[in-house]
Formats: structure tokens, C-alpha cells, sequence
């Protein structure tokens, strides 16, 4: 449902853009001057004290909304223009915003249509690539927001990878995944591979064109929490390898504008989540999982957990959870794993008003070895394990390591192990509910 402003609001912020959007100065025919939007500022102040409208706009973009989404509004367009040696210009002097009471109406039109829905595709690790691309199509949906997709023959018309311009098309796809995989070099594509599997991600909201909205960050979330649910559910492993330049995986993302997708300007994951993404590695345990056959029946049972998961009422702990994880395997400092691999577990157990009573670490340390171990040995084992991962943890956040020693990297392997069990036994439970006619 789109933004809905009091028209005496809506007419209170155009006022203040057209006075700050007078004062916008943009540079090199491409670039605004940051020491110029300044007074854009003033236009967040206007927005109704409304709690519920605030809190819409700060998931759809950020705590700044208008002020942040004229600014990236205008940076995009701006830069699908021809790159100038022209000093700091007025925003005026351009044909199409020289009449600035009409950009700004259209500036707040187009907020007031907010939310935007996104679609991005990011090309699964090779590992997946047979098992995904041979799933059966009823298989592949796995929430409202998350799916494997396959092109097909009406793939290049439904998501297509040309805007019929290619300098915007350069701008929108150079150095993408797309063109990576496909193997162009120096022109862009204008058809889909279909032979490679996607995982696609959909989320409403608002991406900008420099800074991470929260809806930007929404979607690469869901990628991590995707890869951190697999990682724990043991369909992939990370093995690791070394690369000699550093590289970022960018996803082929798509606006839908009145019904039809846009082709859009990809996000990109950072290059420690990029690295461990491209690293996932197929969990064969030791050969068991051998055949195309196996391996597409692996991926989707973990795909069909995957499903119960996100969509019981503990999805978004559950997806945090999984997100923290994959940060934890992915981080290149043992010291923030070893944190993050805590966090992961506090999601899953922490209570507040509980470990106010016990302590925190008391708490984790019992609920953990009562949910995962499977006899009293193995709770007492989880029990010992946990009260020196604690202390770790209290050590690195309250007074600061180095490094892990030979026994606090072991622990720290122990400490993921338990995370992904955790993982594992709320899925499972969440299952039985369901087989049991009790819905979470």
C-alpha cells in the first residue's frame, strides 16, 4: 500500500524541496555537490509524528526518507549522463530539471508511491548450479521473498537485460554477475544464460543510488540468510580458496514499474560475504551423496526445511540467526567470527527477562545443551564447552584479544557446530507442530 500523506504535508514538503532543490549544484554533469542538498534536511522534519507512517519509511529507505530519497532519485538520473569536466553547476541549468517547482511535485508523487518492488537474481555458487538447475519447478519456491529461478524462453521478455540504450544498459550491467557468467566481454548481454540457476530475492521499498536503504539492505540480508539456513541445514561447506584480486558478487536486479520489471542497478555483497559465497562447496558427506540424481533429492529436502522455517512465526529470528552464522563463517578475523557465532546463538536463546535472573551465559549454556544434545554425556560435554566459549566471548568483547590460541580456535569450531544444531532442532520442531496441527 503506498505512503499516504495529509495533501497539506504533501504541499508543505514540495514547498521546502523547491527552496532546497534551487540551491543543488551538480558537478562533472554527473555528480551533486554534497555541500549543496544541505536544506533537503528540512523536508524530514515536515513528515507527521505518525509512529506506523514512520516506521514504513525508515524499512523502505531510512531514518532520513524524503531527504535521502530525493538525493539518491537525483543522483540516478543524473548519472546515466555524459561525464563533463564542468564545475559545480546549478541543478537548473539542466533542460530537464529547469523548472523546479515541477521537480519537486514529481519528487513527492513519486514518494508518496513508495513502496517499489525489487527483484534480484544472484547467480547460485557453481556447486549448486546441476542440483538447482535440474529441481523440479514446484520445488523451487521457498518464502514469499526467496526462490531458485531458472531462465526460460520468456525469461529475456519478463526480466529483460537491456533498457534499448547501451550507455544506460553499460552502467546498469558492467562488471555485473550476468555479464561474468556469461563470458562478454567489452558488450553487454541482452539474453538470458539458461543454462545457470539464480537465486532470486524480492523486497519492497526503496534502493538508492549510492547509499544502502534499508530495503537494499533487506535483499542482501536474505542472500546471507539463505547461504547462513544451508550452511546450517549441511547442504554446502565452505571451502575456501585463494584469490588474487578481490572481487564482488552483484546481483542482476530488476524494478517493477506498472506491472512490466525495469532493469535496475545491481547490489553488490561485500567481498568477505562474496568470497564465502562463491566458496560454498556441495555437502557430499564424504561421498554419500555422490550422483545429479542424490544431489538434486539433497537440495530439495533442505529447500522443503528451509520453507517451514520462513514461514512460521519465528522467521525473522530464525533468518537473523542464519545470517549472523553465515557472517561468522564468512569473517576473515577469527576474533568477530567467534563473536558473531555468539550473537547467532543469543537470537535463537536469549530471554531477556530470564537472563536478567540467571545471566545470559547461564541461560544459553542450558538451553543450548538441553535442545541439541541427544544423551546426558553429550548435554554435560555441551555444558563444559559452552561455560569456556562464554568466557571467550566476555574476554574478546569486555577486555579485548589478539588472537584465538590452538584450544580457542577448536572452541570456535564447536561454537558454529552448536549453532547450526540449534538451527537444525528449532526446524525440527517447527515441523512436528506442523504435522501435529499446531501452527507456530
Amino acid at each position: 500500500m503506498a505512503i499516504e500523506l495529509h495533501p497539506n504535508c504533501k504541499a508543505r514538503i514540495g514547498a521546502i524541496l523547491e527552496e532546497a532543490l534551487a540551491d543543488v549544484r551538480v558537478t562533472n554533469s554527473m555528480f551533486i555537490e554534497p555541500t549543496s542538498i544541505q536544506n533537503l534536511r528540512a523536508a524530514d522534519a515536515a513528515l507527521p509524528a505518525n509512529d506506523a507512517i514512520r516506521a514504513r519509511l525508515d524499512a523502505f529507505i531510512s531514518e532520513d526518507p524524503v531527504s535521502d530519497f530525493v538525493r539518491e532519485t537525483l543522483s540516478r538520473e543524473l548519472g546515466f549522463n555524459q561525464y563533463t569536466k564542468d564545475g559545480a553547476t546549478p541543478l537548473s541549468s539542466f533542460q530537464e530539471y529547469a523548472d523546479i517547482p515541477a521537480l519537486a511535485r514529481r519528487l513527492v508523487d513519486e514518494f508518496c508511491s513508495l513502496p517499489w518492488t525489487y527483484s534480484l537474481m544472484v547467480e547460485l555458487p557453481e556447486s549448486l548450479q546441476q542440483p538447482a538447475f535440474s529441481l523440479p519447478p514446484e520445488h523451487r519456491a521457498i518464502s514469499d521473498q526467496l526462490a531458485i529461478y531458472v531462465p526460460d524462453e520468456n525469461s529475456d521478455a519478463l526480466y529483460p537485460l537491456t533498457t534499448g540504450d547501451a550507455q544506460r544498459d553499460g552502467r546498469l550491467l558492467s562488471k555485473s554477475l550476468l555479464s561474468l557468467a556469461l563470458g562478454v566481454d567489452g558488450t553487454q548481454p541482452e539474453k538470458w544464460d539458461k543454462t545457470k540457476a539464480y537465486l532470486q530475492v524480492k523486497v519492497s521499498g526503496f534502493f538508492g543510488e549510492y547509499q544502502s536503504t534499508s530495503a537494499a539492505h533487506e535483499a542482501i540480508s536474505l542472500v546471507k540468510a539463505f547461504c547462513g539456513l544451508a550452511v546450517a541445514l549441511r547442504l554446502v561447506v565452505l571451502n575456501s580458496k585463494w584469490r588474487g584480486a578481490e572481487t564482488r558478487i552483484r546481483s542482476i536486479s530488476h524494478r517493477n514499474v506498472e506491472g512490466r520489471w525495469q532493469l535496475h542497478k545491481g547490489l553488490e555483497l561485500e567481498s568477505s560475504d562474496s568470497h564465502a559465497y562463491q566458496d560454498l562447496a556441495f555437502e557430499d558427506f564424504n561421498g554419500a551423496i555422490a550422483t545429479d540424481e542424490q544431489k538434486v533429492l539433497r537440495l530439495a529436502s533442505v529447500l522443503s526445511r528451509m520453507r517451514a522455517a520462513l514461514a512460521s512465526s519465528y522467521s525473522s529470528r530464525l533468518s537473523l540467526a542464519a545470517q549472523w552464522l553465515f557472517d561468522s563463517v564468512a569473517a576473515s578475523g577469527e576474533l568477530l567470527s567467534f563473536v558473531q557465532a555468539t550473537v547467532a546463538i543469543e537470537i535463537l536463546l536469549g530471554d531477556k527477562a530470564v537472563s536478567d535472573l540467571m545471566g545470559l551465559g547461564e541461560l544459553l549454556r542450558n538451553r543450548c545443551a538441553y535442545l541439541i544434545s541427544t544423551g546426558q554425556a553429550q548435554r554435560d560435554e555441551i555444558m563444559k564447552d559452552f561455560r569456556l566459549i562464554y568466557d571467550v566471548r566476555s574476554k574478546i568483547v569486555h577486555t579485548g584479544k589478539q588472537k584465538l590460541n590452538r584450544g580457542e580456535q577448536e572452541l570456535l569450531q564447536k561454537l558454529r557446530w552448536m549453532c547450526a544444531r540449534v538451527i537444525q532442532r528449532e526446524i525440527e520442531l517447527l515441523i512436528a507442530d506442523n504435522a501435529n496441527g499446531q501452527r507456530p
